[in-house]
């Protein structure tokens, strides 16, 4: 049976929720003071990385670990007491403090001190001496969780320089996809065509034009990065010799923009 218990944290409500041997507390009420949102922390890669290892560890699977409910009484996002713990050192040094206080509160005594237990200690000595057993078990199930904390704190401490290696990457590999150029050929060998015609379709497409043997983009279509002009020399008649003559040409390379143009026209047919 779970047991929810309910503290303020600087006027706003965060409710913490205690079953057999587990702790969920509800993150939405968490980021409320900080005007920020849980989804926001469980999109970082960090985040990321802490759930599979913590559902690794545990057993527990990543849907246990993250739980959103949008209905109920207890609607929101709830996170596994590791998991809210790092998500409170996250939004402030403080709250990770309160936090952490509130944890090792809920599994020393299981239940908060309202004045019908105070009432229940008094007349009841059998209920007295279930909560010093109770004291004895939480000192170990402290430990335990105490443990676990350090054993995750290394862990980030750890993964922290492959987490930045591989965002460093993730944003290297972007920029160079952003730089790369794909000529008229290669795409249209992608897309089944040659390049003529594909050139042809791009015409018709009003996307670019043509003069004396070299492409252009239309004018909506510059000034947006979506291709730039490169010169070679071929051979075109000449009409003022009257011969076939090597002469500068222009044509297009595109860019990763450029190309996604490309391509989405296709998928809309």
């Amino acid at each position: 049976m779970k047991n929810l218990q309910i503290f303020n944290y600087n006027d706003t409500p965060v409710s913490f929720q205690i079953g057999e041997g587990e702790l969920m507390v509800n993150a939405t009420e968490m980021a409320k003071p900080f005007r920020k949102r849980a989804s926001n922390w469980l999109s970082t890669q960090q985040a990321k990385e802490l759930i599979c290892s913590l559902s690794a560890k545990t057993g527990i699977p990543a849907t246990g670990l993250v739980v959103v409910n949008q209905g109920g009484s207890n609607q929101g996002t709830w996170m596994h007491e590791d998991l809210a713990l790092l998500f409170a050192q996250w939004l402030s040094p403080d709250f990770y403090l309160w936090c952490n206080d509130r944890i090792k509160e809920l599994f020393r005594f299981g239940l908060t001190a309202t004045d019908e237990m105070l009432d229940k200690a008094r007349t009841d000595p059998g209920f007295v001496a279930f909560v010093i057993d109770e004291l004895k078990m939480s000192r170990l199930k402290t430990i335990e969780l105490e443990a676990k904390h350090e054993q995750l704190v290394q862990q980030i401490e750890e993964n922290a320089p492959k987490i930045a290696f591989y965002e460093q990457l993730k944003t290297t590999q972007e920029s160079f996809e952003k730089r790369r150029n794909y000529p008229v050929s290669n795409m249209a060998r992608t897309l089944g065509l040659k390049a003529d015609e594909l050139n042809r379709l791009l015409m018709q497409r009003g996307i670019i034009g043509k003069l004396d043997g070299s492409w252009y983009l239309m004018p909506k279509y510059e000034n947006q990065g979506l291709a730039f002009e490169k010169e070679t020399m071929s051979k075109r008649y000449n009409e003022e010799t009257d011969k076939m003559e090597l002469m500068p040409t222009k044509y297009l390379v595109w860019t990763a923009k450029g190309r996604d143009l490309i391509f989405s026209l296709f998928e809309k047919q």
